[in-house]
């Protein structure tokens, strides 16, 4: 008989794919600046901004968040969907970024749509006309019964994955460079998941001034391949 947790691991794995169809490819998040400019310019400070990233932001922000929308989710609480939602949304330091969340939220949106039947009922629990990507990768993670551990880990694999794809266009790094930073920054992933678990709401939150600034250059950049 078939393991039952490989069809969660099927999931995990699609919402997770470079090929999901949300346009998250043609966003760096401010990487291109940062390139741009040679604050990022080899493996090594390559490593430095992404990690920086992963444990500044994204690990005490997106996924405790998500963490709480998928609860939310689960006992149908349309007010904390929003709240979170909302939570996010203003949390997105520049214009740049907050295009980045909604755009491919929206596109998540549709595409869940079309992929579950069953996917429209948890949407009409979150009524605002702006949803972060967050938000719509925690519904479905919850409509798919995909554990937390499991959710969280994906969604920054898929932000590694994402950003590396980027730095190996950009600064060019070669394939085999790529593929042992995936490596070894992706051994770290499982203490960042149980960092955001276990994160109390008060310390919910976080702050990248060098982030935040090289998106807001960004929106000005001359020549540039990515939209962020």
């Amino acid at each position: 008989m078939t393991d039952p947790a490989l069809s969660k691991l099927n999931r995990i794995l699609q919402l997770a794919s470079a090929n999901l169809p949300v346009g998250s490819f043609t966003f760096s998040q401010g990487l291109e600046t940062a390139i741009e400019s040679q604050v990022v310019t080899d493996v090594q400070s390559c490593e430095q901004w992404i990690q920086s990233a992963i444990d500044e932001s994204i690990a005490v922000q997106d996924l405790p968040v998500i963490k709480r929308m998928m609860a939310a989710t689960h006992h149908r609480d349309s007010e904390q969907l929003n709240y979170w939602n909302d939570y996010l949304l203003a949390s997105r330091e520049t214009r740049e970024l907050l295009l980045t969340d909604t755009m491919t939220g929206k596109a998540l949106l549709r595409l869940l749509r079309s992929l579950d039947d069953g996917f429209c009922e948890l949407e009409a629990l979150l009524n605002r006309p702006e949803v972060s990507y967050c938000s719509a990768y925690a519904m479905a993670a919850a409509g798919w019964h995909i554990p937390y551990s499991s959710a969280l880990y994906g969604f920054v694999w898929a932000y590694l994955d994402a950003q590396l794809a980027a730095a190996t266009k950009l600064i060019p790094l070669g394939q085999t460079d790529n593929q042992t930073l995936l490596l070894r920054m992706g051994d770290r992933l499982d203490v960042v998941v149980d960092r955001a678990l276990e994160l109390p709401d008060q310390d919910i939150g976080g702050s990248l001034f060098s982030l935040a600034l090289a998106s807001s250059w960004h929106e000005t950049q001359y020549s540039r391949l990515f939209r962020s």
